[in-house]
């Protein structure tokens, strides 16, 4: 998935949270399901406001154990670097999460997804013939800005192209520049 996409993504997941306002308390849940949680509650307009957004994000850990040494040490040397990306959040975007979170492959779910009073914790579980997945979430939002930490663990199914047994976390910061650039004319 492309850093800009994560990103967006990443604020789709957060989009409910505020330090005020609706809350959502869903336990296995599809992505479908927090979608229309997050707009049934109204959090959609009121917690997040459309614009441009600048995302950094800086891995904090990744298990490169199963990896070719060549390839662990190329990884090993990004752990703590930043990477800075600009995306608009469109108002089209804000009104539909579920456009976003149908991003999220078949055999996912929520075990849990909670947001309230400016928090929102959540961990996505997903199973294919790949192999499992899981990925937590957990950190805070506000209409302008927000801070998490996204950690995720695979494991291989036998047989499968996908690497078993990784892990990494993930530390995303985020606030909102102001409007999106104008489309230049014509």
């Amino acid at each position: 998935m492309r850093l800009t996409t994560f990103a967006l993504l990443a604020a789709t997941i957060a989009l409910g949270a505020c330090n005020k306002g609706p809350s959502i308390d869903l336990k296995n849940a599809t992505p479908a399901e927090v979608a229309k949680a997050m707009k049934d509650s109204g959090a959609t307009r009121t917690m997040v406001r459309p614009g441009k957004w600048s995302s950094t994000v800086r891995i904090a850990a990744i298990d490169t154990s199963q990896l070719p040494p060549e390839i662990a040490a190329k990884i090993n040397a990004e752990i703590g670097k930043p990477r800075t990306v600009e995306a608009c959040l469109t108002p089209e975007q804000v009104d539909h999460p579920e456009r976003m979170l149908a991003q999220v492959p078949e055999g996912c779910r929520y075990e849990h997804y909670t947001m309230s009073g400016g928090q929102i914790d959540g961990k996505m579980v997903c199973s294919g013939p790949a192999g499992n997945q899981e990925m937590t979430v957990q950190g805070s939002y506000g209409t302008d800005q927000y801070a998490m930490t996204v950690a995720t663990k695979s494991n291989g199914a036998p047989g499968a192209s996908v690497i078993g047994g990784t892990s990494s976390t993930m530390k995303i910061e985020s606030h909102r520049l102001g409007d999106c650039d104008a489309k230049p004319a014509g």
